[in-house]
């Protein structure tokens, strides 16, 4: 019987690779167990002139601009809001703003809002400050146009949006939270106004070169508008349903804590009041004025409505850790994945530049999100949903 030669099963070069294969799992592991930064961790502020800065990896360089108008729910809000996008779109079309959009070789779109327009240029690359500011004043001068006109065509499209028993319920909601009374104004005052009050600050995104480091924000001051006094008011109309809507005012989020509360609040009592009263529609919408939480139920007779309308905020406590729970993975995977794509990103700088949040706010959200305990949401109830600031409101047929 021959012997065969011994030959050990880890020889130095099996040993030479493995420790190789070894040594770069290790580094792929480590680096996919890391989580990936997201593009809003990489936002910076610049102080003069104020605006915030993103880069993202698009063709194309695009600069926002926020303009806060009246919340335009009611007749006359959105018949302004209708009259002032009128006006900013001749204006752009007229000769010296095209000579500048043809020179820096520029397009512009206007988006609207319930709350606010949005003014958006877009550059084949990163425009020079002087540029943008040049523009900016060019558009804050009025167009040449007949006023009269352009107002009595936007009062006409106003009323022909709010036919209808919902848009009438959301516009006496909307008097209700101006405090004032809802009156005209001339649309040339409004244009420059608008333009006076704002404060010109704007956010620029796109295929930006360079490191930039965040100047300190200056928060804004708090808004001294007064909360409307509670009321119980009704409406007749020409409709089959019974409606009852119940309204809160909502005070600036000025900052990022108070909006993630807001938002978990109106998260928070969409369950527990579906669990009371059935279906109901629920609206939130923060605002750089006067923002609210609405919500209102239809049925084809008041008795229907009667869980819905005795609902009293201050029964729901204590409130349940589950509920608060399923509202904060809620608004976590919502803000991730609206956050996730370009648009998501550019809507929540709009929401930055309008607040003035620092340059942190989307990292910030998220923690006091998690962060958010039964105790937090409670107190944050109680100062903001009281029922001295509570509008009931019900509209039945005739």
């Amino acid at each position: 019987m021959s012997s065969s030669e011994y030959k050990p099963i880890f020889n130095r070069r099996y040993l030479y690779w493995l420790m190789w294969f070894v040594a770069i799992a290790i580094v792929l592991l480590s680096a996919t167990g890391r989580e990936k930064p997201k593009p809003l961790d990489r936002v910076v502020f610049h102080a003069n002139p104020p605006h915030y800065v993103l880069p993202l990896t698009t063709d194309r360089v695009r600069v926002r601009l926020p303009l806060p108008t009246s919340l335009a729910l009611s007749e006359t809000a959105l018949a302004q809001q209708n009259a002032l996008i009128d006006a900013l779109g001749q204006r752009i079309l007229q000769q010296d703003l095209q000579v500048w959009l043809q020179k820096q070789k520029a397009e512009v779109y206007l988006e609207r809002f319930q709350t606010h327009l949005v003014i958006q240029l877009e550059f084949e690359s990163l425009p020079e400050t002087q540029s943008l500011s040049e523009f900016w004043l060019l558009l804050t001068q009025p167009p040449e146009t007949d006023w009269q006109h352009l107002q009595t065509r936007a009062l006409a499209q106003a009323r022909l949006t709010l036919q209808g028993a919902e848009s009438r319920l959301l516009s006496a909601a909307a008097v209700w939270l101006s405090a004032q009374p809802s009156s005209w104004r001339s649309v040339s005052e409004l244009y420059q106004d608008t333009f006076a009050h704002a404060e010109g600050r704007y956010h620029l995104s796109g295929n930006l070169h360079g490191n930039r480091v965040s100047d300190a924000v200056v928060p804004k001051q708090a808004n001294t508008l007064e909360r409307p006094a509670a009321a119980d008011l009704r409406l007749e109309g020409y409709q089959s349903e019974f409606f009852h809507l119940k309204a809160w005012p909502l005070a600036p989020s000025h900052r990022v804590e108070d909006w993630v509360a807001s938002r978990l609040a109106a998260l928070y009592l969409q369950e527990w009041i579906h669990s009371q009263a059935g279906e109901f529609r629920l609206l939130w919408q923060p605002s750089e004025s006067m923002g609210y939480l609405i919500m209102y139920q239809s049925a084809q007779s008041a008795n229907a409505l009667n869980n819905f309308a005795q609902v009293d905020i201050n029964t729901l406590m204590p409130l349940v850790t589950s509920m608060l729970d399923t509202a904060k993975a809620n608004l976590t995977a919502t803000l991730e994945q609206q956050t996730s794509a370009e648009l998501g990103m550019l809507a929540w700088l709009d929401l930055m530049t309008r607040f003035n949040w620092p340059p942190d706010a989307y990292q910030l959200a998220l923690s006091t999100i998690q962060q958010t305990d039964l105790n937090t949401l409670h107190n944050w109830m109680l100062d903001n949903l009281s029922n001295d600031h509570l509008l009931n409101l019900s509209l039945h047929p005739y």
